[in-house]
């Protein structure tokens, strides 16, 4: 209770001093306020399964990579069993650690985040903000930014960088590049500029070099993170592409003013015709381009594509720049950017180098407690806990504990195979001891969730006696689970006749054609995998109740393009792959808008991931953060109605929350994290020891 008190008293006088004019501060919602396709978009996990190490015959290319940057002074060193791409923005898919990268560099938003995940003002950054009521239900977010601020080239920061970022990341244009993004989802005017129905984005003003304004359709109001979605941070358009490009206002709102906005025709756009293909099948999204509208395309596919991947070169606005990029050893080199001014408490990082290491996991912490990495976050199974909690016994390490603000999952695709019937995917749930899997992967040091949720999270805290009433919990019961297949139409054999115990593979008939009960599972291999291969695909109940499950292994990158359906070639665009097992955390915004979109268009852009189409469910989801900032009541409402109905549906089955474990060499001081931090906080206030 003391949390939620102080949460949303904070947020109370954060509104009430925005009102006066000035303001508190937070970490990094340039990018979450602007974004909607949120925290799973992901279902991007946060924290990306452990991939299995390849046996090789060489014992030195088994051996972990170790950096040149061990035992250098005021150095961390900080490993994960993510590696980074370099694909570092979120225009496309951007892993956990790129999002790290991210996050070192891209700072100096209007809007920042505590440790507690509370939004702050960013006095450090922000002047002034005026708050007004429009008559036509909307509310007008008006920023003026200080003076002196700048990127770390020494190029002054100004209002025209922090609209920049809102319209290159909505804009028409981006989605011939196959973007999905749609920052500027909740302002006036953002669906007809999405669409190219216009060159003005109405609600996205640039008054003067310090001053821009953003206008949050009445539509999305109320709405319970709104400062939040009216906020923006710096985005270095001329590093995307070019100098003659730019944002102007001529006092109807802001648009691009350069050659990148003749690629489309505003008002006239085009949809490409249906079933219009380009090379390997997939949908072209430039078929209605003109020939020279084509070739300023091709000119700037070859810039962005360029730009994605930068490097020494890449604009930061943060605590940290980029040295260097290893693409063979995943290794990413940070240094400290001497012209950051600090968030919103004025903090200045002053670790001077931060390396970003990707290690395996059956090494990671042999590395920790031989001094090749200084830090290893996010330890969750109950192996790796143990064996930290043994090293930190020992002396010359310590840990910090939260509880975590996301979960493991099996991810089911609800549009193909036996997992579109929600008895299938009841009745898998019924299948698979969860208490038994919670046991032996966290070693105790996690629990079972019931939704799309975390431990962590404060509304969940507060409501989980109310919601465990209300839900299924899919206890172990195969007896339950074959009357569910049954229920699913699964009740013949391979003969077509009535299914007797002990024919093996069940079948239904679909449109007078047998179809086998077999769930096609990709899977990475990892510890999570090798668990549900034994307590669930081998396991004996399940082959007893007629399911087969397909398990067919391959890299993280391979199974992300499978999962996201990647347009670039058929064998991902059309898979029938209805089974993953993943883990995703959560934003500070508990925002599900259009997670579970029925909106073909939107589902076509990838939301929506499980391609379940349920009209309540989608009403439901969008509602949640429909609820005055005021009414944290409401919303903690809102979100149990949500859940029950989820649980339901079960477009995934969740696995666990844990209870995560952060270790450290003692060489590291005054280090803190929480659910709600990212990584650029937790580096921001830490320091080596003298």
């Amino acid at each position: 209770m003391r949390k939620k008190i102080s949460f949303f008293l904070l947020l109370a006088l954060l509104l009430t001093s925005v009102l006066a004019g000035c303001g508190g501060t937070a970490d990094t919602p340039a990018e979450d306020p602007e974004e909607v396709v949120e925290d799973d978009t992901t279902e991007e996990p946060a924290d990306v399964p452990d991939e299995e190490v390849a046996d090789d015959e060489e014992e030195d290319e088994d051996a972990p990579f170790v950096s040149e940057y061990v035992g250098q002074e005021n150095t961390l060193i900080f490993g994960d069993t993510t590696g980074a791409s370099g694909d570092w923005e979120q225009f496309w898919t951007n892993n956990a650690m790129d999002a790290a990268v991210l996050e070192l560099t891209h700072k100096q938003a209007t809007m920042e985040w505590d440790f507690e995940g509370a939004p702050h003002v960013n006095e450090t950054a922000v002047e002034n903000l005026e708050i007004t009521e429009n008559e036509d239900g909307s509310a007008t977010y008006t920023w003026t930014i200080k003076d002196g601020l700048v990127w770390s080239d020494g190029s002054p920061i100004t209002a025209e960088d922090y609209v920049s970022g809102i319209l290159l990341k909505s804009a028409p244009q981006m989605v011939k590049f196959k973007s999905k993004l749609q920052s500027g989802y909740y302002l006036k005017g953002f669906e007809d500029f999405y669409k190219g129905n216009t060159r003005v984005f109405e609600g996205v003003r640039l008054i003067d070099d310090k001053t821009f304004a953003l206008t949050v359709d009445a539509q999305h109001r109320p709405n319970f993170y709104e400062q939040v979605n009216a906020s923006s941070a710096p985005f270095k358009l001329s590093y995307w592409l070019g100098e003659e490009n730019s944002i102007k206002d001529d006092g109807e709102g802001c648009y691009f003013d350069g050659e990148f906005a003749e690629m489309i025709n505003y008002g006239a756009a085009e949809e490409p015709e249906e079933g219009e293909e380009g090379e390997e099948g997939e949908e072209d999204l430039t078929a209605d381009l003109t020939p020279e509208q084509q070739a300023i395309f091709d000119k700037y596919n070859e810039m962005i594509q360029k730009a994605r991947f930068g490097v020494e070169d890449w604009p930061s606005s943060g605590p940290y720049t980029i040295k260097s990029f290893d693409e063979q050893t995943k290794e990413v080199v940070l240094v400290i950017n001497e012209k950051y001014p600090g968030n919103f408490e004025g903090v200045k990082p002053s670790i001077g180098t931060v390396v970003i290491q990707e290690v395996q996991v059956e090494t990671a912490m042999d590395q920790l407690k031989t001094g090749q990495i200084t830090l290893l976050t996010s330890q969750m199974s109950g192996d790796e806990v143990n064996a930290g909690l043994d090293m930190v016994d020992e002396g010359g390490f310590d840990y910090v504990t939260y509880p975590r603000a996301g979960y493991g999952l099996i991810d089911f695709k609800c549009d193909v195979g036996p997992t579109r019937f929600v008895e299938v995917r009841q009745a898998i749930a019924k299948l698979l001891d969860r208490d038994d899997f919670v046991q032996k992967f966290t070693g105790g040091f996690g629990s079972i969730v019931h939704g799309p949720y975390g431990e962590g999270q404060w509304f969940y805290q507060e409501t989980k006696d109310e919601l465990l009433e209300q839900i299924d919990p899919y206890s172990y019961e195969p007896a339950e689970a074959v009357a569910l297949l049954e229920q699913a139409g699964y009740t013949l054999n391979e003969a077509g006749e009535e299914y007797q115990s002990g024919d093996g593979l069940r079948y239904r008939d679909t449109d007078g054609e047998l179809e086998p009960l077999i769930i096609k599972w990709s899977s990475s291999g990892n510890e999570v995998s090798k668990l549900l291969t034994v307590l669930l695909a081998e396991n004996p109940d399940v082959v007893e109740a007629g399911i087969k499950i397909e398990e067919d292994q391959m890299d993280f990158t391979e199974l992300l393009n499978y999962y996201y359906r990647e347009a670039s070639d058929e064998k991902y665009a059309s898979n029938d792959y209805n089974m993953f097992n993943l883990a995703t955390n959560f934003n500070k915004t508990y925002d599900r808008t259009d997670d579970y979109t029925t909106d073909p268009e939107k589902v076509a852009l990838g939301f929506n991931g499980n391609y379940i189409l349920d009209e309540e469910l989608d009403f439901l989801a969008n509602d949640i953060v429909k609820t005055d900032p005021n009414d944290p009541d409401a919303f903690k409402e809102k979100f149990v109605k949500f859940i029950v109905k989820w649980n339901e549906l079960l477009p995934q089955i969740p696995l666990y929350s844990n209870e995560i474990h952060d270790f450290f060499s003692d060489d590291i001081v005054e280090y803190q994290n929480s659910s709600m931090a990212d990584y650029s906080m937790v580096i921001l206030y830490a320091r080596m020891a003298d």
